[in-house]
């Protein structure tokens, strides 16, 4: 909405001039004429011969100059500009229904502008003296006062002619048709009053509608409060199944965790027993070689060298074994490392979820699997113990290898398929250490199953099995609905609507209106419609006033029709409604029934939503039960702020139909972060998506029976 700054509060001031002699000619006075504007006229009083006061325009030439004058002259400033006036004609009509009497006030919203400075000075003179200006609440009751009897008779004309009800509706009995009857009357003073609203008001009709309203109200808390003892009665059924599915889901939790843990202990003893089968042998191989390895020392020395020599390749063969040995046992702890890494990022993901019992099932795993390493490593370190000791015997009896030397040379394939088959068997528990590791992520894939269908049983037990359908049933068809817009609206558009972006939502919205998609599929897919807000937020409980209105009958941008096989159109359907001009001032009231805090909020013409009420003016504004508001007013938009920032409150445009939707709640619903983005130079917000789903959560959180609600139409025209 425009805003433009507002005039001075007074329409006549009468000044009293400097006067200074002028020492030329004895006798003679000049007076200072203030610096004036164009729309203030000057008025120059002087005394006739004859006694009487005489009134001269005073030229632009003479604006704050000195002109000739006395010291009994006077300098009258009169406001020649359009400014707002409204006249109040109390107890113009008494109506008397099924033994009740109401009386109807009468009032005139317009603009007046003096046309004859001197004309109207003449006639409001008597109420202005030096220092006591003219005010605007005093002409609107001297104004009143002068035509309070030809509006009467006008009134009693159009009773003797029309009926009451046709005659008090401004549609029938419109501005226009007062300003033809009373148009003669304001020449003769001077001045030229535009009537642009006519409105009847009786308090003892508005005060039966209050009741009416209170009832009405009375009755939608208990209905409200039927429904929801009805929805506590439904949860404490949808609670109680789903205990009794988490009941059954922790009984074959139990069932299965005690499965895996007699599955585990079967695995330890047959690991147990594999470990002592590999231990005989080991002894028996080492037996085997120390008795082999004395025997060698047995042989003579003839052939010294060449059993240094073989000494020498048997030596590096062992090393290459060791080394061979140690780089796979290295591979095999880095491979359990990074697995036991992974393990542990994984059951560190999963903490929060996890049992007790899984804990404790994890250590288990990891016990077995540390005893395992240390069987390997005790297994490797045996093996090279043993290869250095017979080194060490080997170099004490060198000389005594020598005689050995044929022996050797005959048992060397023998020593090659003993060393082979003690590799086989390094293998073999190589392989036996794997299968355990296998069998360790075996059991903890089994935990995590064990798991997810905890978390899975956990999840039924939250929702009814009834609920689960119908919201897979509302899914799928809300699925339907976005793969039948992509093709017509394109991803791109459709991403702009789901976000919420208000300079297209509404008008694609409204299209996907007209291809059969309801507004609350649409709601739930995320894109909000002014229809859907509207319905919202419609009640009873408030009712909102306009003022500076006009019902005129308007054309809707509806579809028209045509005949079917012609080839002329009809003309698009048509709506009588309260219509405001472009440009033109606004002005509402809120009515509640109950106290509570207000807010205002503007779905505009531009398909944007303006918060109101809070502002940077008023940040709480809290309303007494029964009484009306005025918007502009003191208690929610202060004129004199509006003022005091160069702002009015009037209608911006573009053309189109708007609302008002007025909130009264127990508590404030409106975040403060949102106000924080208003200042008292732009005072009003635009609500973005998430501050419309914020402000409806805290409505839900309060319940239906601690807030009401109102909505307020009119067509924005030309």
């Amino acid at each position: 909405m425009n805003h433009s700054p507002s005039s001075p509060a007074w329409i006549v001031e009468l000044l009293q001039p400097e006067c200074s002699r002028r020492f030329s000619i004895l006798g003679a006075h000049e007076i200072t004429v203030p610096k004036l504007t164009p729309e203030k006229t000057g008025l120059h009083l002087t005394l006739a011969p004859d006694g009487s006061q005489a009134v001269h325009v005073i030229p632009p030439a003479h604006w704050g100059r000195t002109i000739p004058g006395s010291p009994h002259d006077r300098i009258a400033i009169v406001l020649n500009q359009v400014d707002p006036l409204s006249l109040t004609f109390p107890g113009l009509h008494r109506e008397t229904n099924v033994g009740a009497v109401a009386t109807w006030d009468l009032r005139f919203a317009g603009a007046f502008q003096v046309t004859d400075p001197a004309r109207f000075f003449a006639a409001v003179k008597s109420m202005v003296a030096t220092g006591a200006p003219l005010s605007h609440e005093r002409l609107a009751q001297w104004l009143m006062d002068r035509i309070a009897i030809p509006v009467g008779e006008i009134l009693r004309e159009a009773l003797s002619q029309d009926l009451w009800d046709r005659v008090r509706q401004s549609g029938v009995f419109s501005a226009g048709w007062w300003g033809k009857r009373l148009a003669a009357l304001f020449p003769e003073l001077g001045l030229e009053f535009e009537i642009s609203e006519v409105a009847w008001s009786s308090p003892e009709v508005e005060k039966a509608e209050v009741e009416q309203l209170q009832r009405a109200e009375r009755e939608r808390a208990a209905a409200s409060e039927r429904a929801h003892r009805e929805w506590l009665r439904q949860q404490a059924d949808a609670e109680q199944a789903a205990r009794l599915e988490q009941s059954k889901a922790d009984a074959r939790f139990r069932e299965e965790l005690d499965r895996i843990q007699a599955e585990e202990l079967n695995r330890q003893r047959d690991l147990k027993a594999q470990g002592i089968v590999n231990e005989e042998r080991l002894r028996s191989l080492k037996a085997e070689f120390d008795a082999r390895r004395e025997e060698a020392h047995q042989r003579h020395l003839e052939e010294q060298w060449k059993a240094e020599q073989r000494l020498r390749e048997l030596q590096l063969e062992a090393k290459l074994k060791e080394t061979s040995l140690a780089t796979d046992i290295a591979r095999i702890e880095l491979k359990w490392k990074m697995e036991q890494q992974a393990a542990a990022d994984a059951e560190r993901q999963r903490q929060e979820d996890a049992t007790h019992a899984s804990i404790l099932r994890k250590k288990e795993l990891e016990t077995k699997l540390a005893a395992l390493e240390l069987q390997a490593q005790s297994l490797a370190d045996q093996r090279r113990q043993s290869l250095e000791s017979d080194q060490a015997r080997q170099s004490h009896e060198k000389e005594r290898s020598q005689l050995e030397l044929d022996r050797l040379n005959s048992e060397r394939e023998k020593l090659r398929m003993e060393i082979e088959a003690a590799r086989i068997a390094l293998v073999r528990s190589e392989h036996e250490a794997k299968a355990a590791a296998d069998r360790a992520e075996a059991a903890r894939i089994d935990r995590l199953r064990a798991e997810e269908e905890l978390r899975q049983c956990q999840k039924r037990g939250e929702v009814i099995t009834q609920a689960e359908d119908s919201a897979s049933k509302e899914n799928q068809r809300l699925h339907e609905i976005l793969k039948s817009l992509i093709p017509i609206l394109g991803l791109a558009t459709l991403s702009q609507l789901q976000s919420g972006i208000a300079s297209t939502a509404y008008p694609i919205a409204a299209t996907l209106g007209l291809l059969g998609i309801q507004a609350d599929d649409l709601d739930k897919l995320g894109i909000t419609t002014p229809q859907k807000f509207i319905e919202r937020y419609k009640g009873i409980g408030i009712i909102i006033r306009k003022s500076n209105l006009e019902r005129k009958t308007v054309q809707t941008r509806d579809l028209g029709v045509r005949i079917k096989g012609g080839t002329s159109h009809a003309v698009p359907p048509v709506l009588t409604t309260e219509t405001l001009r472009i440009g033109s001032p606004a002005g509402f009231s809120v009515h509640s029934t109950r106290p509570g805090y207000l807010t205002v909020i503007n779905p505009g013409t531009t398909s944007k939503f303006w918060l109101l009420v809070p502002n940077p003016y008023r940040r709480l504004v809290r309303i007494q039960g029964g009484h009306s508001y005025s918007l502009p007013g003191d208690e929610a938009l202060p004129l004199r702020d509006l003022d005091a920032a160069g702002l009015e409150f009037a209608e911006g445009g573009p053309e189109g139909p708007e609302y008002l939707v007025a909130i009264v709640s127990d508590e404030p619903i409106v975040d403060p972060k949102i106000l924080a983005r208003a200042d008292h130079g732009s005072p009003f917000v635009q609500l973005l998506p998430e501050d419309l789903v914020s402000i409806q959560k805290r409505l839900d959180e309060l319940g239906p029976t601690r807030w009401t609600s109102g909505v307020a139409h009119f067509q924005v025209i030309k």
